[in-house]
């Protein structure tokens, strides 16, 4: 595919500890195209007074960088210039504070455009915001992307008196954008109907990273087995009583959480409970050797709007290894049933994780799941990405 210049505008912080989807995807579109990312830029989620010290360090950043900063790629031909903008970060007063946010974006990205000499870049959004339609309109583009990652304005961490505004813009980004990447079956069946130029892009793994091969990471050696692991971020989409009446329930394993907390998220009811550890953050390249000790994996999701269309890329992770997984009933993990076991309650999970303890060593098993998650491989899916994105730019 010939080099683009693509202006990536995200949800997500680059530079942070944990690796996310977002990363994967960049860095690989980054081997062939140039990208320029326009960092977490706020404004969106409901603020509480634990995000302080965050919007400070944002702000500090914006000082520093002054204009923008750049970070290139190690290999490949592109390159990734990281461009955090400056807006204020509230849902509120949005006919002032609205309308002055998408002119501060909007004027940020024209000087972007001007400082890189871009011609008719792609527009790729994961934000399907009012701000982004209105800084984005009218600006020269060879295409819209929209990647569609979750239900966005049903997320638990959008204010609700945003949400109604924030639906009417993610219709308008289905029904307008040139290309649609959906991260679920579900989204992919509804956008369909909308746009016919969506495609489905679900959450993949780095094979080369997640293997069967990844000896235990030493941190691991304490906890007392089974050990029944989960990786990700500890946020309001997780079942929490379920977690806490299934620790109570088997004293005798081991749970441990490997993630950063959510700042809304209380868990100090789980000192209660004496086989709970929870381990904060860890680098991505050390993550494979925390998964390899688990016994079982646990993706035990609330069941709601949100999570209806949620994928968790934890789950090619887990299956990467050839880890059993246990999960509450998200309808877009129903398709693998062969490799997932799925409950209601803890009563469930603790007959489930008892099952799939029996079945931890089965090599048949083993293959099969890590041979799913071959299919789930980001650079097959970031390649597909590609290749409808040439097709298009061809016509």
């Amino acid at each position: 595919m010939p080099n683009n210049d693509i202006i990536f505008i995200s949800d997500v912080d680059w530079n942070t500890e944990r690796e996310l989807p977002v990363h994967h995807v960049v860095r690989l579109l980054a081997n062939h195209h140039r990208i320029i990312y326009i960092d977490n830029f706020g404004g969106i989620r409901r603020l509480r007074l634990k995000d302080l010290p965050r919007i400070l360090s944002k702000v500090r950043e914006i000082l520093k960088q002054q204009f923008v900063y750049s970070s290139r790629t190690l290999g490949g031909i592109g390159s990734i210039h990281v461009f955090q903008p400056f807006i204020f970060p509230t849902q509120r007063f949005n006919k002032i504070i609205g309308k002055l946010n998408a002119f501060l974006m909007r004027r940020a990205i024209k000087r972007l455009i001007s400082h890189y000499e871009v011609k008719d870049a792609l527009i790729w959004t994961r934000v399907p915001s009012d701000t982004v339609w209105k800084a984005i309109e009218g600006i020269p583009r060879s295409a819209l992307i929209y990647q569609s990652v979750d239900r966005f304005f049903a997320s638990p961490t959008i204010p609700r008196h945003a949400r109604s505004r924030l639906q009417k813009y993610e219709l308008l980004f289905s029904n307008s954008a040139d290309i649609i990447f959906t991260s679920a079956v579900g989204l992919y069946n509804e956008k369909c109907l909308i746009n016919p130029h969506t495609h489905f892009a679900p959450n993949g793994v780095d094979t080369t990273l997640f293997s069967p091969q990844i000896r235990s990471n030493n941190a691991m050696s304490g906890f007392p087995r089974p050990i029944i692991g989960f990786i990700g971020s500890l946020s309001q989409v997780v079942d929490y009583e379920m977690l806490y009446q299934l620790a109570a329930m088997t004293p005798e394993w081991s749970y441990v959480f490997v993630g950063p907390i959510s700042p809304d998220v209380e868990l100090d009811y789980f000192k209660e409970v004496q086989n709970v550890y929870f381990m904060g953050p860890v680098k991505h390249a050390d993550l494979p050797s925390h998964v390899a000790a688990f016994d079982c994996g646990l993706i035990p999701y609330v069941i709601s709007e949100f999570t209806e269309f949620t994928f968790p890329s934890k789950f090619a992770e887990y299956l990467a290894t050839g880890l059993p997984i246990v999960a509450t009933r998200l309808p877009e993990l129903q398709q693998y049933s062969d490799v997932v076991s799925f409950v209601d309650n803890h009563v469930n999970m603790v007959e489930a994780i008892r099952s799939s303890l029996n079945d931890r060593s089965s090599q048949k098993l083993r293959e099969k799941r890590t041979g799913i998650a071959q299919t789930l491989n980001w650079i097959e899916i970031v390649s597909r990405m590609e290749e409808t994105i040439e097709y298009y730019l061809k016509k």
